[in-house]
């Protein structure tokens, strides 16, 4: 059982983690997107 408290405390980084993997997603299709267009 994981007390409550730390389940609390792990929520707000549990947020910031996947806004970090989301940004990195972005970040990678649209470098993906500019490699493209400099090669053509």
């Amino acid at each position: 059982m994981v007390p409550a408290g730390s389940r609390e405390t792990q929520k707000p980084l549990r947020g910031l983690q996947d806004l970090g993997v989301n940004f990195f997603h972005i970040m990678h299709s649209n470098w993906e997107k500019n490699m493209e267009v400099a090669c053509n």
